[in-house]
């Protein structure tokens, strides 16, 4: 807006070069991706200062660390992500779930569900004979590049 107002001054009006040359300064400034990537890096600091808060509340045997280990570990996961929608409504999901658990709406399985990733025995596996079970253990997941013959 500075440029614009800088050449408005100079030809008295504005003219079609000065407002490209304007969106052009700003462009490098504010991008989508840039608005995202600050967007989920605000989340990941706020989620940080709020884990001794929620460890307190629901009683989380945890120590801070571990539980930021956690959480940059579920932001990790994302990290491929590129679109900026996409970003936008992840942070979004990540602002709820985190509201929910300073508010308390969630129950301790909930958040522990979140906090430590279960692990299957060799006889639970074994226990699982239906593939969808299987499934959604998380056990038998194709690998979708993988090539078929």
């Amino acid at each position: 807006m500075l440029i614009c107002r800088i050449e408005r001054r100079k030809n008295n009006r504005l003219g079609g070069e000065a407002l490209i040359r304007g969106i052009m300064a700003l462009r490098k400034f504010v991008t989508p991706e840039t608005g995202s990537t600050n967007q989920a890096i605000r989340l990941f600091r706020k989620i940080c200062r709020e884990i001794p808060t929620i460890l307190t509340i629901y009683d989380v045997d945890m120590s801070n660390r571990e539980a930021r280990d956690v959480v940059r570990k579920r932001f990790q996961e994302n990290a491929h992500v590129t679109d900026p929608n996409t970003i936008t409504i992840l942070c979004h999901k990540g602002q709820v779930g985190l509201d929910e658990a300073i508010l308390q709406y969630k129950t301790k399985a909930q958040l522990m569900a979140f906090l430590e990733k279960t692990e299957f025995t060799e006889k639970q596996i074994k226990a699982m004979k239906d593939p969808v079970s299987r499934f959604l253990a998380g056990l038998d997941v194709p690998d979708p590049l993988a090539k078929k013959m």
